[in-house]
């Protein structure tokens, strides 16, 4: 943002640019920002789809990684055009081209909802979670920004699958929670890299505890 705002002449004086070329780069970096609001949306609708998934296969006989998605009811395999999320919804009538069975209302649900809550890790993360500081300390260089961002998603990630599988089922899976552990460990090794006290830390841990028991 610095380069759109200042600029310098070859003898090392500082000018200021022509407002049209600021009005131009503003532009360029508004237009790469929408680009990426939008490609983390439809990250977050397909990992969206990915949870729905998991949500119905865990406990199941299905594999959650592997194996064909296919309709609850009558088995049929679903094609790719059948899997786009929300619009394959929207595009079959809540039905299955198959046996028109009544398609659940989770499906879109969950991927608008994971798709907002992705945009909105993006969007908020530096100022809401001090994330930027954190790994900055401990991960060198601009991967740093990366490395977070991909964090915190994968927090997002398991606490909607913990959401929904209790809501589907009233039981908090430990495969979701172990996981969530340990990137709770992590988190605080961060901090205290960061230079937050262990007594801080301490306390967060036991407030953490209380939450959880």
């Amino acid at each position: 943002r610095s380069a759109c705002a200042n600029s310098a002449s070859l003898d090392g004086r500082s000018a200021s640019p022509p407002q049209f070329s600021q009005n131009w780069c503003w532009g360029i970096l508004d237009t790469m920002s929408i680009s990426i609001s939008f490609g983390i949306i439809l990250i977050g609708l397909a990992v969206g789809s990915f949870l729905n998934a998991v949500v119905f296969r865990l406990g199941g006989a299905e594999s959650v990684l592997w194996g064909r998605s296919h309709c609850m009811s009558c088995e049929h395999v679903l094609e790719w055009y059948e899997l786009i999320p929300v619009a394959s919804f929207i595009m079959l009538g809540g039905h299955c081209k198959a046996c028109h069975a009544s398609i659940s209302f989770q499906y879109p649900v969950v991927e608008i909802l994971t798709a907002a809550v992705f945009f909105l890790v993006f969007q908020n993360y530096q100022n809401v979670l001090f994330l930027d500081s954190l790994f900055t300390a401990a991960i060198p260089g601009n991967f740093a920004y990366f490395a977070g961002l991909v964090f915190y998603f994968v927090i997002a990630f398991l606490l909607l699958a913990i959401a929904l599988y209790d809501y589907r089922t009233l039981i908090v899976a430990p495969v979701f929670m172990l996981p969530l552990f340990g990137l709770s460990v992590i988190h605080l090794v961060l901090q205290w890299l960061g230079g937050l006290s262990l007594w801080a830390i301490g306390q967060s841990v036991l407030a953490a505890a209380a939450v959880f028991l």
